[in-house]
């Protein structure tokens, strides 16, 4: 049963692949019929011959198309090949220039090394010349420290910073401006003087820092005018002695200014040129405080227009702006005359003794002060002696010629109801209440002697009073409130010396605590008004100053801003006319 069922499946499958042969035959036959019936057709042969020729047409093209590219190839290459030639040809003509532009550049590079070298040489002989100079100089400057003689003239030269401008006036009068050497006057510096400034010497935290920032800062208010002055006295005692060993000091100042330029800057003036040299000799480049210092030579004409008098009455108007100096008191005020110019006088700031003083005058490496001037002296000569202590020599010795050997009389005291009155006048708001207090006591201890029983007739017949004032008073009828008030009455200027006496005692007092200033002399007063004055027109000077360094800027702009504007109408109409 098996092998016939695999018999059929064979014999079923020869028979489709027979048939399907069959079937590939007639087909075939068939093409083969449709293939020559349609090759035997005109259409047929008309559209195959159109075929071949468009097949020509293409071949014919295509080899056209190439020979075109080809041709058109040849010319790129062509032309690519002359630029190439004209590319080398400038090439190499660049390279030769530039070979030449290199050998030119070299045989200059020699002529320059060779000016260089001469230059050089030039430079190191005047280097040692001037060197040479320089230490001829400065043995010079040595011997002349050492044994005196004449200045040397390397020394006398003037420095400007301007020539031919007008002078600063607050650089002439300070030897400091706020715009230093970039102010459009002119800054005359000398070679050598008796003064010495060391700018910014001082230093302290008041001063540094006492510029507020824009949002406010109460910094300062951790610091007083009483520690500043402290450390201010630690440094003067620190550098009066080496001042001192240079010679004759006739000024020394610390400035507390704010401004910078200003700000710590030391002032020290000597007898003479050759003092100042050797203190320049010994501070110039030294050490102080982990700073070193830098001297430098200056001309104050007057230390009374330089320094600020208003400064001392805190009534300066510019306050921490002020260009004048705000200086330190000197302790016991040393050299407090020498701010109003006194040591430059004829007789060389010696003040003439009475004949019958103990005490005589001497300048030492740290002047003294006298605390008080003949107390016993009063009256006006004693003032204008005060004021004018000096007269030139020769004038003196005609007028001790000329005067009698007669001491000058002196000018009686005021009363005691005058000095009341003026007492009055000006210190009412403390004599009053010392007054007032004085009397009540008065009239209460009379009043109490009365009520006592003492014998108050007998006591002043025993003192020598007149009957003219007993009288009275032994009525008995009279009250103690009338014999308190002639007792009151009679002591009068004894009542009125005790309330001078309690009223000087009380301004003594308020002054020391700050509650009252003094008024100012008559004297004062002038001097005040002088040194306002005075400041008035340098504030008046800085002003102007100030104003036409304003001007000047404003002019300049307006030069800067013409030309620009000529050269961009030069530039519009070369524009215009390309």
């Amino acid at each position: 049963m098996g092998r016939h069922s695999e018999w059929r499946k064979i014999a079923k499958k020869l028979r489709r692949k027979r048939l399907r042969q069959e079937i590939a035959k007639i087909r075939d036959e068939n093409d083969e019929k449709d293939r020559l019936l349609r090759e035997s057709s005109p259409t047929f042969i008309k559209l195959r011959n159109d075929q071949e020729q468009a097949e020509l047409f293409q071949l014919q093209e295509e080899e056209r198309l190439a020979k075109h590219c080809e041709d058109l190839w040849r010319k790129t290459e062509e032309e690519a090949q002359r630029q190439w030639q004209e590319l080398q040809a400038k090439l190499a003509h660049i390279r030769h220039e530039r070979y030449k532009q290199e050998e030119r550049i070299r045989e200059e590079w020699k002529r320059e090394q060779a000016k260089i070298k001469l230059a050089k040489e030039q430079a190191q002989k005047l280097q040692e010349e001037n060197q040479r100079k320089s230490d001829e100089t400065k043995e010079k400057i040595d011997e002349y420290i050492e044994n005196g003689g004449e200045l040397p003239e390397e020394l006398n030269t003037t420095l400007e910073t301007n020539p031919g401008k007008s002078l600063c006036p607050f650089f002439q009068k300070t030897g400091a401006c706020r715009f230093k050497d970039v102010c459009s006057r002119n800054h005359t510096r000398p070679g050598v003087s008796k003064i010495l400034l060391l700018p910014a010497f001082y230093s302290h935290f008041s001063l540094e820092h006492s510029r507020e920032s824009e949002h406010g800062s109460d910094l300062m208010l951790e610091y007083e005018d009483r520690e500043t002055y402290g450390h201010f006295r630690e440094f003067f005692d620190d550098i009066l002695p080496e001042f001192s060993k240079c010679g004759q000091l006739r000024q020394l100042k610390v400035c507390c200014n704010k401004e910078p330029h200003l700000r710590g800057n030391v002032y020290a003036e000597y007898a003479t040129v050759r003092e100042a040299l050797r203190a320049y000799k010994l501070f110039q480049g030294r050490f102080y405080g982990g700073k070193q210092l830098n001297v430098e030579f200056c001309t104050i004409p007057s230390w009374k227009s330089a320094i600020c008098g208003l400064n001392f009455l805190k009534r300066c108007p510019k306050g921490s702006s002020c260009n004048f100096l705000h200086v330190f008191m000197n302790p016991g005020k040393m050299f407090h005359k020498a701010d109003r110019d006194l040591h430059r006088s004829p007789v060389d700031f010696e003040e003439i003794e009475p004949e019958h003083s103990s005490r005589r005058w001497r300048w030492s490496e740290s002047p003294e002060r006298i605390e008080k001037e003949n107390k016993h002296t009063n009256g006006k000569e004693h003032r204008e002696k005060r004021r004018k202590p000096f007269q030139p020599k020769c004038v003196a010795v005609k007028s001790f010629a000329t005067q009698s050997n007669k001491p000058d009389e002196e000018e009686p005291k005021p009363g005691l109801i005058k000095r009341f009155k003026q007492m009055y006048r000006d210190y009412w708001y403390v004599l009053v209440p010392v007054h007032l207090v004085t009397s009540a006591g008065w009239f209460g201890g009379f009043y109490y002697l009365a009520k006592s029983g003492v014998d108050v007739v007998g006591l002043m017949q025993s003192m020598g009073f007149s009957e003219k004032f007993t009288n009275p008073l032994k009525d008995s009828s009279m009250g103690y409130l009338a014999i308190s008030y002639a007792l009151y009455k009679i002591a009068t200027p004894l009542r009125y010396t005790v309330t001078l006496g309690g009223t000087t005692v009380s301004i003594n007092y308020l002054k020391n605590l700050g509650y009252i200033k003094p008024v100012p002399s008559k004297d004062k007063l002038k001097e005040m008004y002088k040194e306002r004055r005075e400041h008035i027109r340098e504030t008046f000077a800085e002003t102007k100053e100030e104003l036409r360094q304003r001007k000047d800027q404003l002019k300049e702009r307006k030069d800067n801003i013409m030309g620009d504007y000529v050269n961009f109408k030069k530039e519009l109409k070369n524009i215009k006319t390309k």
